[in-house]
Order: C-alpha cells, then sequence, then structure tokens
C-alpha cells in the first residue's frame, strides 16, 4: 500500500509520464477510448492540492488506476492481435513469409505507406514462385 501522500503522488507521476511515452510510440493505441481514458485522468495531477482535502483523493487515485490498467490492456490487446495479422491465415516458407512479417512490424509503427509497399512486394514474390511451379514440368 501507498504509505502516504507522497509516494502516491510519486506513483502517479511515474505512471503518466510511463503511458504517455507508451501514446507517444503506439499510434494505434493512442487512438484508442483506452488512451482518452487515461488521458482524461491525467488531471489527477493538477487538480490534487483540491482533491486532498477531502475523501475524493482516494476515488480519483482508483479511477486514474484503472485507466491505466485498461490503457495496458488494451496495449496487451493489439500485441496479440498485431500477432497475428497478415501471417494468421498464411502457409507459405519461411523465405516468403519474411516480407509480410516485415510488413506487419511496420503497421503495428504507424508507417502504413511502407507497409503497403512491402507487402506488395511480398505478394509479388508469391506470384512469382507460382509462376514458376506452373511452367516447371
Amino acid at each position: 500500500m501507498l504509505r502516504g501522500s507522497g509516494e502516491a503522488r510519486d506513483r502517479v507521476i511515474l505512471s503518466v509520464h510511463e503511458g504517455e511515452t507508451l501514446l507517444l510510440y503506439h499510434r494505434r493505441l493512442a487512438l484508442t477510448e483506452a488512451a482518452s481514458n487515461f488521458l482524461h485522468e491525467n488531471d489527477l495531477l493538477e487538480n490534487r492540492e483540491r482533491y486532498a482535502t477531502g475523501p475524493r483523493i482516494v476515488h480519483e487515485i482508483q479511477e486514474f488506476s484503472d485507466a491505466v490498467t485498461e490503457l495496458l490492456e488494451e496495449y496487451e490487446r493489439l500485441a496479440r492481435e498485431d500477432e497475428c495479422f497478415l501471417l494468421d491465415s498464411l502457409d507459405l516458407p519461411y523465405s516468403l513469409e519474411r516480407d509480410f512479417r516485415l510488413s506487419r512490424n511496420l503497421f503495428s509503427l504507424g508507417f502504413d505507406e511502407i507497409a503497403l509497399f512491402v507487402a506488395a512486394r511480398g505478394f509479388e514474390k508469391v506470384l512469382r514462385r507460382m509462376r514458376a511451379t506452373e511452367k516447371s514440368p
């Protein structure tokens, strides 16, 4: 448990910093409702003095904690979803799968145009392999 308001304040400050850093580097996460809730609850720092005069501070810390938990759960959900993206239903040799893996990783970082180009390159390699297989006896 938290031993004092100083420790609680330090943990909230650290959580706000880490949460905002996470949102900075994960565009898809930043566009979610969980991110919106997290950012809304960040006002706890600005209004801490006002909240601390009564029992409301406990409620506000709990709301902030819930928002942090929701943000982390959404991050984990997106990470699991990203693992399946583009590769889940593919049955390709590893040499042909590489471009799709790279494309998936680029999409997850928000580099959509480059990711599309890389996926198209992978698709072209698959088509060339299929065509070469058709021609061989």
